[in-house]
């Protein structure tokens, strides 16, 4: 998918930013580790950071996080791209190899102490943020973040993250509401600089004491008293009501509004992100991007989110305030705004706009087409987190919702029961539209019960099912592309579920099945993961010409799972014991980087370096880390990977990456070789 760089641009506060040098010495606080922002909309946070970076001049990079983010497939990456930068306007975002946050927080420390990172890491809207795998991340970076770095936390209510330690070492920065209100004489500069409003000091006071210092209220407040020539004797007026300042002076401002501007406003209000493309979709006329120039030139709550000023939100306090009094019907806005993401490349955003539309059967064939492809990229908590906005009788009675989370219930973890989905599916599938929905039913209810089983260490049960799903074939009446996808996935299946029962030599034979048929569908991605695990099992057989043939075979996609058909041409070129190793690797790691992918930017930097902290080198030239170690020695005492994944906090999935990846290495088949093998080099002495 595309990466939606609004995401990671500094916002601009709009033309003239007024400094507030008290804000700016209470944030700088030279022994922080982390800065809390913490306050309702509408008080100045984010300037408030912006202001600081500015005026200290200090690298920073920033990352504003949205509901999609409750994802860490989706969280990660873009965590790496503000961490590195992106050097082209879209990569692909692949899902990483996620283990524990421990883990994931050492990989991302160790891009921080590369030359040239960014000193300060900015969190934005934190508060949308409930995921505990995501928080876990941060709260495990937060101690790891190497000397002279520091994280930058702005959100609506205090962050659910153990600060406690942060606290008692003297290295937090509380800033609340309080601090953050205007006093009189920031009030006073505000209006001059920012809104050209000149105001009797009395009257500056009045309106301070009015909205308590609030910088949105009062910049509503002063766009209401623009241009008058009572302006004195108004601001008095509405100091003396503070009950009723937020419908004033929204209406106040609204009333001295063109018709054009007004109806642009009911319109685009539904949006959290705005461009001029996009808003020309959802008003279906052309200028947005002027009308956006236009409203921000007039101050009118409008926030860049980029120095190319191609993306603008609203200020949330005064879209809110628009949506409740003025905003049009949301449903036909949503719906337009679906497509055009969907037009752009963009699912995730698309699909979030689809469940909120409340016309369902005009998005059912959109959320269907979004939500297939989220999942073949591995976004499946983003697929959950948008179907969850559904109403309960429209997820349950609908065949391609049901079929889309019981397909998600089996391809992330922690793995859930796909089987009260099927039976609502089932029940669906009599008045399923589109009809081929209907068809695909009995081959994708064998692809995810087989995922299941595989899932739950019935391997037999798990060949089975996958097999019954090709031999059964492509759904009656399927188009000829149709086909190739079923019948690709369902060897996709077949060759995880050899692959998971340890079978590598029938793995190999449903890989190599699919991959044509893959190709054919153009589903790169998979063709990459297919051919990184067929080099893996030819290493593993001890044969790298064979792993290195495959990856040049491959060649270079584009795509963002290249990185890992590139670490697995390092590694056979290691174990060749060729000199261009060196140089592959370097560039498995800067394709990893670029695509967000952190298991790979970590077993790439190995395959560089060749010995790392605590690892072992072996004689061919890989090495195994720290961690490997620790689960090797573990395998040595007969626990399974259950049992590992306990001891070491670890996802069972994790385990047994760390498992093939040691087998790959040592040149081993089995868990009884491995042992032998790691002791004949004293790796468990």
């Amino acid at each position: 998918m595309n990466l939606l760089r609004s995401k990671l641009s500094i916002p601009r506060v709009g033309r003239g930013l007024v400094s507030r040098p008290r804000l700016v010495e209470l944030v700088s606080a030279p022994t922080a580790r982390v800065c809390v922002l913490s306050a309702p909309p509408g008080f100045g946070k984010t300037s408030a950071v912006v202001d600081w970076l500015h005026t200290t001049g200090t690298p920073s990079t920033w990352l504003s996080l949205d509901e999609a983010d409750n994802d860490p497939g989706r969280f990660v990456p873009y965590l790496i791209a503000a961490i590195g930068g992106v050097p082209e306007d879209t990569a692909g975002l692949v899902r990483p190899e996620l283990g524990d946050p421990i883990e994931i927080a050492d990989g991302l420390a160790g891009l921080l102490e590369e030359p040239g990172t960014p000193a300060v890491l900015v969190l934005d809207d934190l508060h949308l943020i409930h995921d505990q795998s995501v928080l876990a991340v941060i709260d495990a970076l937060i101690p790891r973040l190497p000397s002279g770095h520091a994280m930058v936390i702005v959100t609506r209510e205090d962050p659910p993250l153990r600060l406690s330690r942060v606290r008692a070492a003297g290295e937090l920065v509380d800033v609340r509401a309080e601090q953050l209100r205007f006093t009189v004489g920031e009030a006073d500069a505000f209006l001059r600089q920012r809104m050209a409003l000149a105001l009797p000091i009395e009257a500056v006071r009045a309106l301070t004491d009015s909205t308590e210092g609030w910088p949105a209220v009062l910049q509503l407040a002063a766009l209401a008293l623009a241009g008058r020539p009572d302006a004195a004797a108004r601001a008095m007026a509405i100091g003396a009501d503070h009950r009723l300042i937020l419908d004033y002076v929204t209406e106040e401002v609204l009333d001295r509004l063109d018709a054009d501007q007004v109806a642009f406003l009911e319109r685009t209000c539904h949006l959290e992100r705005l461009s001029g493309d996009l808003c020309d979709a959802v008003t279906g006329s052309v200028g947005g991007a002027a009308m956006l120039r236009r409203l921000e030139r007039e101050n009118l709550l409008l926030v860049p989110l980029d120095e190319q000023r191609r993306w603008y939100r609203y200020h949330r306090l005064f879209a809110g305030l628009l949506r409740i009094r003025h905003g049009a019907p949301a449903g036909p806005v949503h719906r337009s705004a679906a497509e055009w993401f969907w037009e752009q490349s963009l699912p995730v955003e698309s699909l979030e706009h689809a469940v909120q539309v409340d016309d369902f059967g005009s998005v059912r064939d959109l959320i269907w087409r979004t939500g297939s492809r989220m999942l073949h990229t591995g976004e499946v908590p983003s697929v959950r987190t948008s179907l969850a906005r559904l109403p309960a009788d429209v997820a349950q009675s609908d065949l391609g919702v049901c079929l889309l989370q019981a397909w998600a219930c089996v391809l992330n973890g922690p793995f859930e029961d796909p089987g009260p989905w099927l039976d609502l599916a089932r029940e669906a599938a009599s008045s399923a539209r589109p009809e081929t929905l209907s068809a695909i039913l009995p081959g994708m209810s064998l692809m995810i019960r087989a995922l299941a089983a595989s899932h739950a260490g019935r391997h037999g049960e798990a060949i089975s099912l996958a097999q019954a799903a090709v031999d059964g074939g492509p759904p009656a009446g399927a188009t000829p592309a149709h086909a190739v996808v079923h019948q690709g996935d369902g060897l996709t299946v077949l060759g995880h579920a050899y692959w998971e029962a340890g079978d590598s030599k029938r793995a190999a034979q449903a890989y190599g099945e699919a991959l044509p048929l893959l190709r054919t569908a153009g589903n790169w991605l998979a063709v990459a993961e297919m051919t990184a695990n067929l080099a893996r099992i030819e290493l593993r057989r001890d044969r790298p010409e064979a792993a290195l043939q495959l990856c040049v075979a491959y060649g270079e996609r584009g795509t963002p799972a290249d990185a890992r058909v590139l670490l697995a041409r390092a590694r056979a070129l290691l174990d060749l014991g060729r000199p261009e190793a060196a140089q592959v690797a370097e560039t498995a790691l800067s394709r990893a980087r670029a695509a967000g992918d952190l298991a790979t930017i970590t077993e790439a930097r190995e395959a560089v370096n060749a010995r790392t902290s605590g690892s072992f080198t072996l004689s061919n030239g890989t090495s195994l880390s720290a961690r490997e170690l620790e689960v090797l020695r573990l395998i040595a005492t007969g626990r399974s990977n259950t049992q590992i994944a306990t001891d070491l906090f670890l996802s069972v999935g994790t385990v047994k990456t760390h498992a093939h990846s040691i087998a790959t290495k040592l040149g081993t088949a089995n868990r009884v070789e491995t042992v032998a093998v790691a002791r004949d080099l004293g790796l468990l002495d």
